[in-house]
């Protein structure tokens, strides 16, 4: 068995673990999209939740020792001002396979019921995925221009096509969700996603995947249609 092979069977039985706890967490983010729709491979376990505090953290690494037989320490602990509060976590899975656990506090309410699995709905999986590239404010740059507030992964740029093309077309999600400050964020942000470099790393998350068809796409729902909604329509 190969290490990803190792580690895609730990998240299950690692997820099965926490689901079967009923703590107040679900996961989300990249690999509960990829558990949820096999769309590409992903190692990080994303626990959000509404009720973070240093006990249930705990609880919940204590509770997948338990119930998996993995060792854990725990890597880091941010509690920051104004800052989501995170946990990070490190599970040896084999000797070899390691496993890092982020336990995430959540500003974003819930759309939909958690599923019976642990996984948070699709529209929350959609959701938390942008919030992912807008983040909540604008920050300057290091040359003033004004630049969006979230992370520029290429990840975010593969799943956001993901859910675009496989669950609801962007033009036509977003605007239920997101204001025309936040599409500004969006476009900022796929600005910055633009590139040779933006290539290589869409190929490294999904290997074989059109990366020219990704950006036409993205670049369509963003700059076309969202565009057409928030700023043609509101001038």
């Amino acid at each position: 068995m190969s290490i990803s092979q190792t580690v895609v069977k730990a998240q299950k039985k690692m997820l099965q673990a926490v689901a079967k706890a009923d703590l107040p967490v679900y996961l989300a983010a990249g690999t509960a999209l990829a558990i949820r729709c096999g769309h590409r491979y992903s190692e990080d376990l994303d626990f959000f939740t509404q009720r973070w505090s240093q006990a249930l953290h705990r609880k919940l690494s204590k509770q997948i020792e338990r119930a998996t037989t993995f060792p854990f320490r725990l890597l880091d602990e941010r509690i920051k001002l104004r800052l989501a509060k995170v946990a990070a976590y490190e599970f040896s899975i084999t000797k070899r396979a390691f496993l890092k656990v982020d336990v995430i506090e959540d500003f974003d309410p819930l759309l939909q019921p958690v599923e019976p699995d642990g996984i948070a709905s699709m529209d929350d999986l959609y959701l938390r995925k942008v919030r992912a590239v807008i983040g909540w404010t604008t920050n300057p740059s290091s040359t003033g221009q004004m630049v969006a507030g979230g992370r520029q992964d290429a990840k975010d740029l593969f799943d956001l096509w993901y859910l675009s093309t496989h669950y609801a077309p962007l033009h036509e999600w977003f605007p239920a969700h997101f204001t025309k400050q936040d599409y500004q964020r969006l476009a900022r942000w796929l600005q910055t996603m633009t590139g040779q470099g933006t290539t290589f790393a869409l190929l490294d998350v999904a290997p074989g995947c059109d990366t020219k068809q990704i950006m036409r796409h993205m670049e369509q729902q963003v700059y076309e249609r969202l565009n057409r909604r928030y700023v043609r329509y509101e001038t």
